[in-house]
């Protein structure tokens, strides 16, 4: 049986970057090294949670679910560090998001993996209203 190799940071953010023209975009990739191992990331994934929930300010949640799922196979399939980063970066930053009506679209789009995560940050984060 052959071993099925983890989702790496790099192959993480080069499938959103191909996928996503306004993620591939963003100032973060000059201005953070995303290619080591570092807390860097959990910038890097709060910068893409920030311009996901913009896409709600234009009613983009066909791109918003999309995005969505790629976190959601990236904790299904990636390496532990990815994941963890996800699970916090990403989420954490959609928890402190100001306008609720936007936050609950977004939460109602998430797949059992994401939510689980959101659930579990709510532990140590709350949601501002």
């Amino acid at each position: 049986m052959k071993k099925v190799s983890k989702q790496t940071f790099e192959e993480f953010y080069n499938g959103l970057k191909k996928d996503f023209s306004k993620i591939e975009s963003l100032p973060v990739w000059q201005e953070w090294n995303w290619r080591n191992n570092s807390y860097e990331h959990s910038v890097i994934m709060s910068e893409i949670a920030r311009e996901m929930i913009s896409w709600a300010k234009e009613d983009n949640y066909e791109d918003i679910g999309r995005l969505l799922n790629h976190i959601e196979q990236a904790l299904n399939n990636a390496k532990y560090g990815v994941g963890a980063i996800i699970g916090t970066g990403f989420t954490v930053t959609i928890i402190e998001t100001e306008d609720k009506q936007t936050r609950e679209k977004i939460k109602a789009l998430m797949q059992p993996r994401t939510a689980e995560a959101y659930r579990i940050n709510l532990r140590g984060y709350k949601e501002p209203n």
